[in-house]
């Protein structure tokens, strides 16, 4: 298995499924880094915190796995204000909806934002292998 993140974002509103996500990159040793952000304003503010502080590639998300439904700022209201930031190497960064969702209309809509994977919770490692297939 030849699966590595240097920085992993995992943004959702439910801490049980944050704290089993964070378990399973831990356990697999699959990160350097895995942050938390209970919705999209929250993961946004700190994507530009790295951003401002110029911090090098690790320490920017190479892997967002992101809920759909959250309060605040959902995952396509995120995804909307993700586009409109620019930043070298951006391109990189695998955006991946993590959700409990089986809604196709949210699969497409995924889609049609450029989403680079649609993974129904729990996070486990077979559909992280699946993701570098």
């Amino acid at each position: 298995m030849d699966i590595f993140y240097y920085c992993v974002l995992l943004v959702d509103d439910d801490e049980t499924s944050l704290f089993l996500s964070q378990k399973t990159l831990t356990k697999h040793k699959l990160a350097d880094h895995a942050h938390t952000a209970l919705n999209g304003s929250i993961a946004l503010d700190f994507i530009r915190q790295q951003l401002a502080a110029g911090n090098p590639d690790p320490h920017k998300p190479n892997l967002i796995l992101l809920d759909i439904n959250m309060p605040v700022m959902d995952g396509f209201e995120f995804m909307e204000e993700y586009a409109k930031l620019d930043f070298p190497e951006k391109h990189k960064t695998k955006i991946v909806m993590l959700t409990s969702s089986s809604n196709p209309r949210d699969l497409d809509k995924a889609h049609e934002q450029g989403i680079f994977g649609f993974m129904n919770k729990p996070l486990t490692l077979e559909k992280l292998v699946g993701l570098s297939a």
